[in-house]
């Protein structure tokens, strides 16, 4: 599951409350998760703390686009402009390939059927799910991911085969999305 960091005070990096309240909201709340891997940042460590769960790691490579792919484009694009920069920005593209490693590497430190949770932040979580569902065009999923919104994908052999997307409507969380490899079967 990656999801984006929810609320902060701006220009402060920490939760407001309205994000620890969307943050308690969220389908993750209460779940269980073998690994808690969060941005370095502190609203993406306090989002995952709201969700109900510990942090097992920060990772700074789920801090940042950079300064070369914030030149390529700008972090709200939305699936169609990351899905369009990806394909025509050789270090956009990269940095997702480099996110869809990434997430897929933190699955090796789990054991099969164990499930981990990503807070990470806008523009980084879209473009880690088109490169890690790149058999599919994730372009039609519209805007940029909302606070506390994101994605749940379902991994076989180290690859990708199904994903799903959870947005807020009306303050209600619903499946906004999903796509399957061919071949996978839907759960």
């Amino acid at each position: 599951e990656v999801r984006r960091h929810a609320q902060r005070r701006k220009p402060e990096q920490n939760l407001a409350q309205e994000g620890v309240d969307l943050a308690r909201a969220t389908s993750t709340a209460g779940r269980s998760f073998a690994r808690v891997v969060t941005s370095a940042v502190p609203c993406a460590v306090q989002t995952a703390v709201a969700m109900g769960h510990a942090v097992d790691e920060e990772d700074p490579w789920l801090s940042s686009l950079g300064q070369v792919v914030s030149a390529e484009i700008e972090w709200d694009a939305g699936f169609r402009g990351f899905h369009d920069a990806i394909r025509s920005h050789r270090a956009t593209e990269l940095y997702a390939r480099m996110q869809a490693m990434l997430w897929r590497q933190v699955l090796t430190e789990v054991q099969d059927g164990e499930d981990v949770l990503i807070v990470t932040h806008g523009g980084i979580a879209e473009a880690g799910a088109i490169a890690s569902a790149s058999w599919t065009d994730l372009d039609s999923w519209g805007d940029e991911l909302g606070y506390c919104e994101g994605m749940r994908l379902r991994y076989e052999d180290g690859e990708c085969r199904e994903v799903r997307l959870y947005r807020f409507e009306h303050g209600d969380e619903v499946e906004a999305g999903a796509a399957a490899a061919e071949g996978a079967v839907a759960r």
